[in-house]
């Protein structure tokens, strides 16, 4: 502050720029605003396996994969980046078919499909992807 009560330009130009960073990186009380996806099946049977969640990490060039199994069925990969998720799937037929490559952008503005697969063995799924994580 300065001699006459007034705050320096700087200073209230680096306030300003603080209260702006601290205001982008939050979208509710509780904090960050992650980027996520979860992925879940349903067999023919009605059967559904939980859903397993994976978080798109937010520092740039950071790399996180989870690889989830469906009941010794099949297996998706998720390799997730800050700004896209990579989704593939083995023990599927036509893995190529199934692959999918979702933005962040996509996620944070609600993503939902349902991928209909068919595992090695002939047993039909339905895979739901799903932005989000269930609390």
């Amino acid at each position: 502050m300065r001699p006459d009560g007034y705050l320096s330009s700087g200073l209230l130009l680096g306030c300003l720029l603080l209260g702006c960073l601290g205001h982008a990186c939050t979208n509710d009380p509780a904090g960050l605003s992650y980027t996520s996806v979860t992925l879940s099946a349903t067999n023919a049977q009605g059967e559904s396996t939980p859903g397993e969640c994976t978080t798109l990490p937010i520092l740039l060039g950071s790399h996180a994969m989870n690889t989830i199994d469906f009941d010794g069925q099949f297996e998706a990969r998720v390799f997730a980046s800050a700004r896209e998720v990579e989704i593939s799937f083995t023990g599927i037929q036509d893995p190529g078919a199934a692959k999918r490559t979702l933005s962040a952008e996509q996620l944070d503005a609600g993503y939902a499909e349902t991928v209909t697969l068919v595992a090695n063995d002939g047993q039909q799924f339905d895979v739901l992807i799903d932005s989000g994580c269930a609390q």
